[in-house]
């Protein structure tokens, strides 16, 4: 497993998950191990530097696998987590990230964007978006849920 590697993990218009690391495809946590949602515990459960990066996947906007790792063994990643394409707030974020994407590169760090949308609505945000850097599809949160 690589190191954790990013330069930022940001949880755009949203809250931020909490749980043990998942793998992808396995189903989520029974309610029993859930741990809270709480500003709180999002920062006793998130994911520190030096820890490793879970092994995640996600979905293109083809609905192919793209897995984190490879990303990772490229360089730093700034990793974004949004709500949608229908949050005007999270867009607008996400046209800030690629208004700063040039100064990210240059530091040797790339940008990706994740989502729990389906990858036909990640597609569109990338496209209505003007973005220079990949959208990917989460479902069911499984690498949000694993990076605390």
């Amino acid at each position: 497993m690589n190191k954790l590697a990013l330069i930022a993990i940001t949880f755009a218009c949203g809250p931020a998950f909490s749980a043990a690391p998942i793998q992808w495809g396995e189903p989520v946590q029974k309610k029993e191990d859930a741990v809270p949602t709480s500003a709180e515990n999002a920062a006793a459960h998130a994911l520190k530097a030096g820890d490793h990066a879970p092994e995640v996947g996600f979905k293109n906007a083809d609905g192919e696998p793209v897995s984190l790792a490879p990303q990772l063994e490229q360089g730093p990643v700034v990793l974004i987590f949004y709500r949608g394409g229908w949050c005007p707030y999270c867009v607008k974020q996400l046209k800030q990230f690629e208004q700063d994407r040039g100064r990210i590169e240059a530091a040797g760090g790339r940008v990706i964007a994740l989502s729990t949308e389906i990858p036909e609505f990640t597609g569109q945000t990338h496209a209505k978006a003007e973005l220079g850097y990949p959208i990917y599809s989460d479902p069911g949160a499984v690498a949000a849920r694993a990076f605390g």
